[in-house]
């Protein structure tokens, strides 16, 4: 996003950068916010599959098993960490923008980088990829509120839903399973 003179959001050319959706006002977003969310969700998704491996093994896995076994994995963890981590985070986000102010999700590359290292090298899982920066609006104590729940909130409803997968057979099962562990 463009910068409006000593680090502060151009606010003018922000407002023209919005994505109309017919059952909503409109989403504010930028390129930076949707190049931040994918490679966040691709990190935090490799992330959960990595200790996947180290919970059937119980050992470190292997560079085979990192290239070979990741893909079932990867796909559980895209579909359960990834849902839940950009409706999570979009939700800060919805309210946020819902009280005027302006807000996006911004990628942390120590944090990504801190994450993989330690489950990578020990099977344990430190996840904070980021947070969705809010700016200006008319935020006070009670609108603050509203806006630091709407992302846990959100995570029980598809806490909800991933357990409903629960009586499915095959992925889906396993989607439901896994789900519980992913979801924040």
């Amino acid at each position: 996003m463009d910068t409006a003179g000593k680090g502060k959001p151009d606010i003018a050319k922000y407002h023209t950068d919005t994505i109309k959706i017919k059952s909503m006002r409109s989403i504010r977003t930028s390129n930076t916010e949707i190049i931040h969310i994918i490679i966040s969700w691709l990190a935090i998704s490799y992330a959960f599959a990595v200790l996947l491996l180290w919970s059937r093994s119980g050992i470190k896995p292997t560079g085979d098993e990192l290239v070979n076994g990741i893909f079932n994995p990867l796909v559980i963890s895209l579909s359960t960490v990834g849902v839940s981590f950009i409706v999570h985070e979009m939700s800060h986000k919805l309210v946020a923008q819902r009280f005027g102010s302006w807000a996006e999700f911004r990628m942390s590359l120590p944090m990504l980088f801190l994450m993989l290292f330690i489950v990578l090298e020990f099977g344990i899982l430190f996840a904070a990829p980021g947070a969705v920066m809010i700016y200006g609006g008319k935020v006070g104590r009670r609108e603050n509120g509203r806006i630091s729940l709407a992302g846990p909130l959100s995570n029980l409803l598809l806490g909800l839903a991933f357990f409903m997968l629960l009586s499915e057979q095959g992925i889906l099962y396993e989607i439901g399973r896994f789900s519980p562990t992913n979801n924040k």
